[in-house]
């Protein structure tokens, strides 16, 4: 199986690169147009786009790429934060993929995966990784995918 959100990961993309345009040009016209007495409406609107703003970036979102079609279980994921981009590559020889797990924090505000791979000290974690731009199918679908190869005890 190969699996990837690349629409929705490029849509999220264009919402960043339009949100602080949209910003400055709305508060740039109420400046110059002088459509509110006073500065209020530059303070709410600053203090909503950056409440927006923290809220898409604590989300974790990230493009997400998944292929079990090797002998290994590849899980590549990109930070969709425009601060910072992150690229990372989680590469499992199927043959020591223990499980994973699937965690909602904060009732489902962000979802996370953790895989787990056996070796010789024993069983150890992968950080978790953001799985929060995918849908609830899409993570069914990726949950069916890797109990295939899940160790069974």
């Amino acid at each position: 199986m190969v699996f990837e959100n690349r629409k929705k990961a490029n849509n999220i993309k264009f919402l960043f690169l339009l949100l602080v345009p949209v910003y400055l040009i709305i508060l740039v016209m109420s400046i110059f147009m002088e459509f509110f007495e006073g500065f209020w409406f530059q303070i709410a609107w600053t203090a909503a786009f950056l409440v927006i703003y923290a809220f898409l970036l604590m989300r974790g979102l990230n493009y997400i790429y998944l292929n079990t079609k090797t002998d290994k279980i590849i899980f590549r994921y990109v930070t969709l934060n425009p601060i910072t981009k992150i690229h990372t590559s989680i590469e499992i020889p199927k043959v020591s993929f223990a499980k994973y797990e699937i965690k909602k924090i904060l009732s489902g505000f962000k979802t996370n995966i953790i895989f787990y791979q056996t070796t010789h000290k024993g069983t150890a974690p992968y950080d978790p990784v953001s799985i929060t731009t995918m849908t609830k199918d899409e993570i069914e679908s990726i949950r069916q995918e890797l109990d295939k190869y899940v160790k069974k005890v």
